[in-house]
């Protein structure tokens, strides 16, 4: 609850909701409270499960020693006779524990994948702000008019400032399906030869307007379920007849939904192809807009800097959320070792207090349980990133929508931010134990019971 209020105002600045306030609901703190009691409560049971079959009067008993048994790696002899006697201590428990090891190398595997997730959404938005007005859409300004215009108007706008570069777009309203399935949304008819729209397939490779068809977006695809070489219905918003055209090519966009033609082969049922509905500039002028504005039939123009900068401040939001999933990510971490290393602790008392008398050290024993801790951090980290990899791609298919497209994908940086942050928190859970180890009273834990 407190950090509701501060969680309320970032929203109130992502999602620009008047009137957003956070409230006290007892319906949700009661639904929380039973969440985490039914989790606690089984991990409970399932933890004394054996404690509670023992007899009052067989746990008076000294406690019988576990038969001794060889593991794996020790009937590979020529393996075996390497190690050294501290690491055959390790591996031994290592294997002997294997319900205790489970749980530890899972632990280090949530732990990574969630750091592996976190570490790749700043790529992810990278690749959404900076590719997205680099390759796809690299016009400075987009200028839409108010009635449809010849394209001879494109030669007019580039007399008005300092232009480098003017291309005519057709903007047309439609409604495109396929089968039960369909879409509203503009059609863009642009010169084929277009150097303000830049497009790519699934594999990254560069693809042009095809002379007659359709390019569409790739969540276009997805919500149509359509593939390369279907047809597909357009019933454009003026009242005339709709058309049907193929789909030539799936083309990557990482924001908004689109589907782009060639206008000189468009279809009379949607538009003369001698006319345009605006035009894209590139230009360097810092008073073109005040000198489009004086132009007549102007409608709008829009700024891809704008743009950019309005996505670049919302990420406010991903950021607070990347730093609150780290810090969960290392709780996680955190927990779940030091729990089971200070149960690892409790159970071999009677072990590390015969290393102690055998001439161990209080540093001697914490490096086995170091040494047993790296080992199964790094069974967990490679297990993790296949884990974490999967995370990124259900949460890419979870979080498009049709206003974006996420492609979530572990970079090879991300995967080292993420072991680094991994192996930190679980080091600050292994110097806290170290406290326990010296605490240790060997001679009392080495007394028999009676």
């Amino acid at each position: 609850m407190a950090s509701a209020g501060g969680m309320t105002q970032i929203y109130l600045q992502y999602f620009n909701i008047p009137m957003l306030k956070a409230s006290f609901d007892f319906r949700y703190v009661l639904a929380g409270f039973l969440m985490a009691s039914l989790i606690c409560t089984m991990a409970g049971l399932l933890g004394t499960r054996g404690i509670l079959a023992i007899l009052p009067a067989e746990s008076m008993k000294t406690e019988a020693p576990r038969p001794g048994k060889r593991i794996l790696l020790e009937k590979w002899k020529s393996l075996w006779k390497k190690f050294s006697f501290s690491w055959k201590l390790v591996l031994k428990n290592i294997f002997r524990t294997k319900k205790r090891t489970g749980l530890v190398v899972a632990g280090v595997v949530f732990t990574y994948g969630m750091m592996l997730f976190t570490f790749s959404m700043p790529a992810v938005i990278d690749d959404m702000m900076v590719k997205y007005f680099s390759e796809t859409m690299k016009m400075d300004y987009s200028v839409s008019y108010k009635t449809p215009l010849d394209q001879r108007t494109v030669q007019d706008i580039k007399k008005i400032g300092d232009i480098e570069e003017a291309e005519g777009k057709t903007e047309i309203p439609v409604e495109i399906r396929y089968g039960n399935r369909s879409s509203s949304l503009n059609l863009l008819a642009l010169s084929r030869d277009t150097v303000f729209y830049g497009f790519q397939d699934a594999k990254g490779r560069r693809i042009s307007l095809p002379k007659e068809g359709l390019l569409i977006s790739e969540n276009l695809a997805n919500t149509l379920q359509v593939k390369e070489g279907d047809r597909v219905r357009l019933k454009p918003y003026n009242g005339k007849d709709p058309v049907t055209m193929e789909v030539g090519g799936v083309v990557t966009q990482m924001l908004g939904m689109g589907a782009y033609t060639n206008r000189d082969n468009l279809p009379v049922q949607l538009m003369d192809k001698e006319l345009i509905t605006g035009v894209n500039l590139k230009t360097r002028d810092p008073n073109i807009v005040k000198e489009l504005n004086q132009a007549a039939n102007i409608r709008s123009i829009t700024s891809t800097s704008d743009i950019r900068a309005t996505y670049e401040q919302s990420m406010v939001m991903v950021v607070v959320s990347i730093t609150m999933m780290l810090i969960f990510s290392g709780i996680l971490g955190f927990s779940i070792v030091y729990n089971v290393t200070s149960v690892n602790i409790g159970e071999r008392e009677t072990e590390f207090s015969t290393l102690r008398v055998l001439g161990f050290g209080n540093q001697d024993i914490f490096r086995l349980i170091l040494k047993e801790n790296n080992v199964i951090t790094l069974i967990g980290i490679l297990l993790g990133i296949p884990v974490g990899a999967a995370m990124l791609h259900y949460s890419s298919r979870s979080f498009s929508t049709e206003a974006y497209t996420i492609k979530m994908e572990p970079t090879v940086p991300a995967m080292i931010y993420a072991a680094v942050a991994t192996i930190f928190f679980i080091v600050l859970a292994q110097g806290a134990t170290f406290r326990k180890i010296k605490k240790l009273d060997f001679m009392q834990a080495l007394k028999s019971r009676v």
